[in-house]
Order: C-alpha cells, then structure tokens, then sequence
C-alpha cells in the first residue's frame, strides 16, 4: 500500500523545503532532527534521488577540498597493497558507471588474523528476533539468536589497527573524487552474519536490525562504505548482491519508491532489473569492495558459514540519520590524520 507521504504531492514539496531548511539548520547546530531527517527521506523518495544532487551543491560549496600527499600510495605495513594513486580514477570510473568496485588486492592475512581475533573477543550488541537488545560475544558453536551480532563502534576505534585502516589515504583519494568535495569518516562497524535456520523476513529483519533483505542505505548525503570480509565468502556464506547502477538518479522503479525506506522482496527486484545487473561479490578473507550503498542490495543470507564483515564509512556530510559519539583520548592516532571531519561525532576524554 502507497504511503500517503508519497501519494500527496503537496506534502512532498514540503518535505523538499524541510530538508533544505534542515539542512542549513545541521550547518548552524551540527544536528539533524528527527523530522528534517525523515524530510530528506520522502524527498529523496519523491524526487528520485535529485535530492541528493541539490544537497551536493551545497556541501560543494561549503567544504574545501582535501589536501593529499602527491606520492600517497596503498603500499603500507598494515595492509600490504599495492593500490597507487593514479588507480583510483578506474575505481572511480567503477563506482560512477556500476556502483561498486572490487579491488584486485586483498588484505594482509595476518591483518585479518588480527582482527577476527579481536571480533571473537569483544562483546556484540545482538538484537533477538523480538527486538530485545542482548549484549553477548559471537561464538561459534552457540545457537544463534539474531542474524546478525555486532561489534560496538567504540570498541573498534580504539582498535590501533583499525586506526591505520581508516587513516590510509587513498580511501581518501577515491572518496573526494566521488564526492568532489572534502571527505569524512562517518561511520565503522564490523558483524557477525550467522548461519540461522529462520528463514528471513521483514519481521525478523526489522527486529534483528540487519540488512539480509534487499534496501538501499541513506544515511547521510553522499557517502562510500568500504566493505572487508574478514572471512572467505562464498554462495554459502552470505555474498554481498548489488543492483548495478541503481545508485544512479532516476534509476529507481517509482512503484519500488512508492514504498518508502524499506526493505523490498526479492520478487519485486527481479521485476524491475535484469538478472544480468543482479551482482554478487564473492572473496577470499581479507577482499576489499567500495560501494555507492544508495543502490538495491543486500548481504544474502549464509547458509553453510558464518561471515564477518567490516565497513568503513566515507561522506561528504554528517548531515542525516542520528550517529553515534565516539570518545577517543588526545593522544589517540585517529586524531594525528588532518583528513578526518569528526568533531561532531567525536568526544575527547
């Protein structure tokens, strides 16, 4: 059924007005109320994603460009690629024309190692299939609650590791190409999918807070999500399946939009787009992908293995969605990298 947000284009106009209006309200207090939020929703919604494009221009002007090392490269201890500068515009091209790009290069295993160790040891904030929020540690043999367990944010910024990952430049280099405009780290999160025998739908998703069903994320403006599996992935455990060019304005079903922000069944995918524009993304431990996540998609359910994923996340603005604070110390590495806009969302202790 149409929402009625979507069906009243008065309304939508309105919303339109709301979000620039909330918009220049976030430059000013660095907050984004609920209500300008949703705004921005329904506009994106009814405009098809020119929301986005008008947003852009603002940011554009307001933020300066980021200043690179001219000889930056992805040849560094903590990663082992070897990913130069001048490689970023083929990543570029990739993420313009298809959405996502899958790096040749993986990470370093030992790296991986490191981090699936850290993964087992930390505790995950896991949402039951009612809803209730349990704090517990992932463990392999144990029976699953939730398909999905994750690893709090705090815990995985004060991770040294993690701290160099997200410091790498050319994460940088690629995201101000996109976004042409200064980037920010906006987000980092890490889970756990398990194998589960419920089959998924919309309630268990809704209530598990996971992403098994296909969506498209709009949390901020413009934004990249830099995807790791930290375990392999195969058609068994879980594969990320992306809608080529989806993320692209005007590419949505307007029938697909007239449902709002919500997950959409699979029927309804297979309607709309080929089967050829359909793409799974399959990996070794330690494979790498950059994503424009304003397309369908969606991390297929495993069946056989149980995955870990990690995600960091790149933006143009803050501006969206309520995001969680993160308190680092001052003598923090996260703080030492110029390129990084977190003052809104970081708390010095």
């Amino acid at each position: 059924m149409k929402s009625f947000f979507f069906s009243n284009k008065l309304l939508n106009y309105l919303n339109i007005l709301l979000t620039v209006f909330g918009y220049f309200y976030y430059k000013i207090f660095k907050y984004t109320p609920s209500i300008f939020y949703q705004s921005f929703v329904r506009s994106y919604c009814f405009t098809n994603g020119k929301i986005i494009n008008l947003l852009c221009n603002f940011e554009t002007f307001n933020l300066g460009t980021l200043k690179l090392n001219k000889n930056a490269t992805f040849k560094e201890k903590t990663n082992n690629l070897n990913l130069y500068k001048e490689e970023a515009n083929i990543v570029l091209k990739n993420l313009e024309n298809c959405g996502y790009h899958v790096f040749k290069q993986r990470l370093n295993s030992e790296i991986v190692t490191e981090l699936i160790n850290f993964a087992k040891s930390k505790e995950c904030i896991v949402y039951s299939d009612n809803g209730k929020k349990i704090l517990k540690k992932y463990a392999e043999n144990d029976v699953k609650i939730s398909s999905k367990y994750t690893i709090k944010e705090q815990d995985l910024i004060e991770n040294t590791t993690i701290q160099k990952l997200v410091n790498n430049e050319i994460f940088y280099i690629i995201a101000q190409k996109y976004f042409k405009t200064r980037p920010c780290l906006s987000a980092v999160n890490m889970w756990w999918s398990p194998v589960r025998k419920k089959k998924i739908n919309i309630e268990i998703e809704k209530n598990n807070k996971s992403a098994q069903m296909y969506h498209f994320d709009l949390d901020r403006i413009k934004w990249l999500k830099l995807f790791i599996y930290l375990t392999d992935v195969d058609e068994e455990s879980g594969p990320h399946e992306y809608v080529e060019t989806s993320h692209k304005v005007n590419s949505k079903p307007k029938e697909l939009l007239d449902y709002g922000y919500k997950r959409i069944p699979d029927n309804l995918i297979n309607k709309y787009y080929k089967k050829n524009l359909i793409k799974k993304v399959y990996g070794k431990k330690g494979t790498m992908f950059i994503a424009d996540t304003s397309c369908y998609h969606r991390g297929k359910p495993p069946t056989n293995n149980d995955r870990l994923l990690m995600v960091i996340e790149f933006s143009n603005s803050l501006f969206g969605a309520e995001y969680n604070k993160i308190k680092v110390s001052e003598n923090s590495e996260i703080l030492n990298c110029s390129k990084l806009s977190l003052k809104e969302k970081i708390i010095i202790s």
